[in-house]
């Protein structure tokens, strides 16, 4: 039933639902995974926002646990769908939205490898400092879901010190937006800090 009506929501070609496809998202980079694996109902693979929110409204109205995964390259098992559930594969939606110079910005999608946007942003001499050991694999959004650091965060921090601001679609479908992501400010002050609060 949740596979069909995914199907009649994004589209076959944004879904997987066959057993063995699914059995590949049993698994990240943890030890814990291998010992005990399980899958998903389905997989989807959102491209935009309006996707995002007709996935998260079905979910949440039928009571359907909803997992967002990257690369799987966590060592967490944060990815994995322990009671079934929807994966959110967001490692196709890749695109580097912009690369602001002059105020040291970007605005990237979450499926942005992070090798990938250092690459892009030393063309303006611009780096995005937090160094995990997964750099070739990792995407930003699986970044900032686990607060990455690495070798780099003695002196420069974690990834939450990057982020200014926020794009969150929430489990209702409604879309929130968090600090500068609009006015690209670096000082935001007025009330809870939700940035902060997503991250991690």
């Amino acid at each position: 039933m949740i596979q069909k009506e995914l199907a009649k929501i994004l589209g076959k070609e944004l879904l997987l639902s066959d057993e063995l496809d699914l059995m590949y998202y049993s698994y990240d980079s943890s030890f814990l995974t291998k010992l005990e694996p399980s899958s998903p109902y389905a997989v989807v693979f959102p491209r935009s926002v309006e996707d995002l929110q007709k996935i998260m409204r079905f979910a949440y109205e039928n009571d359907v646990n909803v997992i967002p995964r990257g690369a799987g390259t966590g060592e967490t098992g944060g990815c994995i769908a322990v009671e079934g559930g929807i994966v959110l594969d967001l490692s196709t939606w890749d695109e580097i939205v912009e690369i602001d110079q002059k105020n040291m910005q970007c605005l990237v999608r979450p499926g942005v490898i992070h090798a990938k946007l250092n690459e892009e942003l030393a063309k303006y001499n611009l780096f995005f400092p937090p160094d995990p050991g997964s750099s070739l694999m990792c995407t930003v959004g699986g970044m900032v879901a686990n607060n990455a650091s690495g070798l780099r965060a003695v002196k420069y921090g974690c990834t939450e010190q990057y982020v200014l601001g926020l794009e969150v679609v929430l489990p209702n479908g409604d879309v929130m937006v968090t600090g500068g992501m609009k006015s690209k400010a670096i000082k935001n002050v007025s009330g809870l800090n939700l940035t902060k609060l997503m991250v991690g």
